[in-house]
């Protein structure tokens, strides 16, 4: 089973007050928003994964991605 992502600190914070943000607007619209960024992490780390396993990205680049966020 795959481990979660963890974002970064200033990510994690931005992404809640995004959340904060669009709840403000809508109820319900900032989880939404939540769900969907954390449906496409997963999405793009599948992606990286698979892309690597196969070699057509190399580990540097998955390691020059930790400053984005990090896979655990």
């Amino acid at each position: 089973m795959a481990k979660p992502i963890k974002l970064l600190k200033e990510s994690e914070i931005e992404l809640w007050e995004s959340v904060d943000f669009y709840e403000t607007q809508v109820s319900g619209l900032g989880l939404d928003f939540e769900a969907e960024i954390r449906n496409a992490l997963i999405i793009i780390r599948q992606n990286m994964l698979e892309k690597a396993c196969k070699g057509l990205i190399s580990v540097s680049f998955l390691l020059s991605l930790g400053e984005v966020f990090i896979i655990n």
